[in-house]
C-alpha cells in the first residue's frame, strides 16, 4: 500500500519539476543576435518565440498530470497537507476553468475519521453480570 504524504508529495514535486521547466521556456531569453524582422521579411524573433511555445506545451501538459495525480491522490487517501494545497493553487493558475479552487474545508493530514462498528445487542444480562452488579450496589450504600 502506498503512504499518502508520500505519494502526494511525490506527484506535486513531479508537476513543480516540468512547471519549473516550462517557465524557463517561455521566460528565456532571446538571443541578441536574432533581428526583428529580417531582409526577406522573415521575424526572426517571433520564430524563436513560437518554437520555444511549441516545445512548452507538451511539457506543460505533463506539468498538469502532475498535479491532477497529485489532488486525486490526496482525494483517494483523504490527505490534504501543503502539497495537496500546492497542486490545487498550480491547476488553478495554469487551468483555471477546468481546476477552480475549492471552497470546502479540508481537515488536516492525518485526520482519521472514526468508524462505527455495530456491536451485538445483548437481550439479557447474564447471571455474572447481574450478580456483580448487585455486590457493587450493595457494598455502594
Amino acid at each position: 500500500m502506498k503512504q499518502a504524504q508520500w505519494a502526494i508529495a511525490a506527484s506535486a514535486r513531479i508537476g513543480q519539476l516540468y512547471a519549473d521547466f516550462v517557465g524557463q521556456l517561455y521566460t528565456a531569453e532571446i538571443p541578441k543576435d536574432l533581428k526583428v524582422q529580417d531582409e526577406w521579411g522573415n521575424r526572426p524573433q517571433e520564430i524563436f518565440c513560437d518554437a520555444l511555445v511549441d516545445k512548452a506545451e507538451p511539457i506543460e501538459l505533463k506539468a498538469v498530470e502532475g498535479f491532477d495525480t497529485c489532488l486525486k491522490a490526496a482525494t483517494d487517501y483523504s490527505w490534504y497537507n501543503e502539497w495537496s494545497r500546492l497542486c490545487e493553487k498550480e491547476l488553478n493558475q495554469m487551468k483555471p476553468s477546468e481546476y477552480p479552487l475549492s471552497s470546502e474545508v479540508k481537515p488536516e493530514a492525518g485526520y482519521v475519521s472514526t468508524t462505527m462498528s455495530p456491536s451485538p445487542v445483548t437481550p439479557e444480562l447474564s447471571e455474572s453480570t447481574s450478580v456483580g452488579a448487585a455486590q457493587s450496589q450493595s457494598s455502594d450504600k
